[in-house]
């Protein structure tokens, strides 16, 4: 794979905000790694940028960031924390749909398809990982890639609400430029791999759609049904 082949995945309307803000060698150097990779790569090539398929730019309501995708085989769908339909559901996403229970929202689905299609962006700040190895392709070259798409976001008038969850997500929105109140809002907290309490106890869905009502926006449908 060329960098120009792994640059022809992204949607126009995304390549359009992104395009020049990061160096062609990067694509390059990214395509390279990725295809000397030896292990089966999660999820699969199409799904690379799912994300931003499901969810168009001017879409964008709020931004889920996770860290990279699930490394078990039939789980990783190229939406940050979900899995398709019919997967048992892995320990965080499990906490994530008791925080979303929290609010009274009941939803009957592992897949979070449904938030992508109202304009949540479900994006890992990796878009692939190695078979069996969580954080795998941390450095492979994913991060001017997504710091570039977190940008495009940032650039819209908004507000959008930026949702990271964990210390190297934070970063990640902080690399970007992101800042609570300049237009947009961010509610973050921590992984939700982390201690449960703390994760379900930070209301991450009720802040968002809070932040959202004093501005005098319509809250986002969490449910999944």
């Amino acid at each position: 794979m060329t960098g120009d082949e792994l640059r022809a995945l992204i949607p126009l309307d995304w390549w359009a905000a992104i395009e020049g803000t990061i160096p062609e060698t990067e694509f390059g150097q990214l395509a390279h790694r990725l295809d000397e990779e030896q292990r089966a790569i999660f999820p699969t090539r199409e799904r690379w940028f799912r994300a931003l398929d499901e969810t168009p730019l001017t879409a964008v309501r709020a931004v889920i960031l996770g860290q990279d995708p699930y490394p078990t085989e039939g789980q990783a769908e190229g939406l940050a924390f979900s899995v398709p339909d019919g997967q048992e559901a892995p320990r965080s996403l499990r906490r994530i749909l008791s925080a979303v229970r929290e609010d009274t929202i009941a939803p009957s689905r592992t897949s979070l398809l449904a938030w992508a299609r109202r304009g949540v962006l479900l994006l890992n700040t990796a878009l692939t990982v190695p078979a069996g190895q969580a954080g795998g392709h941390t450095n492979v070259g994913w991060r001017p890639v997504t710091d570039g798409i977190l940008r495009a976001v940032a650039s819209q008038p908004g507000p959008v609400v930026f949702m990271p969850w964990g210390v190297l997500v934070r970063a990640a929105v902080a690399r970007a430029g992101i800042l609570d109140g300049h237009p947009h809002v961010v509610c973050p907290s921590v992984h939700p791999m982390e201690r449960r309490g703390a994760f379900i106890g930070s209301n991450p869905f009720g802040c968002a759609n809070d932040r959202l009502r004093d501005l005098g926006l319509d809250p986002i449908d969490w449910s999944l049904d």
